[in-house]
């Protein structure tokens, strides 16, 4: 008879705390990916970085061109958010890419 009481008592207790705001089981198991560079890679060699930003709110971001040309090196990248850059290519024309999460890949670090 106890445990018939006990155990919805337990229940609704665990319930209510899962509806607590700010309680959300997705944002606990999702793990960030703990690297501080990310790289895109661009489809040709460009002269300079002009312009890095997110796509839809056109936040800046910090970023850097490598010393070949061929890849923007970002800090401290927001996952799962697409990147808009404009860059001056070896001719002199400018161009923008838009790279989504899949083509953005984080840097390990050098030891």
């Amino acid at each position: 008879m106890k445990l018939f009481i006990r155990l919805p008592l337990l229940l609704l207790s665990l319930f209510s705390f899962l509806l607590m705001p700010g309680f959300s089981i997705a944002q606990q198991s999702q793990p960030t990916d703990g690297f501080r560079f990310h790289q895109i890679y661009l489809t040709e060699p460009v002269r300079s970085l002009e312009d890095i930003s997110y796509d839809k709110s056109d936040y800046p971001i910090n970023g850097r061109l490598s010393p070949d040309g061929k890849r923007v090196i970002i800090s401290n990248y927001r996952e799962k958010e697409r990147v808009k850059v404009k860059v001056i290519l070896e001719n002199g024309e400018t161009k923008e890419y838009i790279k989504s999460p899949c083509f953005i890949d984080p840097v390990a670090p050098a030891i």
